[in-house]
């Protein structure tokens, strides 16, 4: 299981989203450290937690998206119903025993969070940026 290095990779340049992010991903790390250390850790509790903050950073990003007028908001909108959709059923099968692949299900959401961070994040902030750039031209 690999961490989640915080760097230019995943730091969009936004404070209020690089913010959240590194929330996310230090969540994300100190699960690795605790089950890399052999950490008694309620797998479950923690997977549930992260998907919590999850869902808050998303409402707080789309937020974001509505107050400026972001074009792309309605699919950036169906692209987080469709990941939490997809981390909430991969938990619940965890916690109801039916996917006890742990390590396929921190790797799952590595992959989540990068991809995410990387595609649909970077193009919202780029924009944001973008529109910084004509109104203060």
């Amino acid at each position: 299981m690999e961490r989640i290095e915080w760097d230019g990779s995943v730091q969009l340049g936004h404070p209020q989203v690089d913010a959240e992010h590194r929330q996310i991903v230090e969540m994300y790390n100190k699960l690795i450290d605790d089950r890399t250390a052999g950490v008694e850790v309620d797998l479950g509790e923690s997977l549930i937690f992260l998907a919590n903050y999850v869902k808050t950073h998303f409402d707080s990003e789309e937020g974001l998206m509505t107050a400026a007028g972001y074009p792309a908001h309605g699919n950036h909108h169906k692209a987080h119903e469709a990941l939490l959709k997809d981390v909430e059923n991969r938990v619940q099968s965890f916690l109801a025993g039916e996917d006890a692949d742990v390590d396929e299900l921190v790797g799952f959401l590595r992959s989540w969070l990068i991809n995410h961070i990387q595609g649909h994040d970077a193009q919202f902030v780029a924009w944001l940026k973008e529109q910084g750039a004509r109104a203060a031209s």
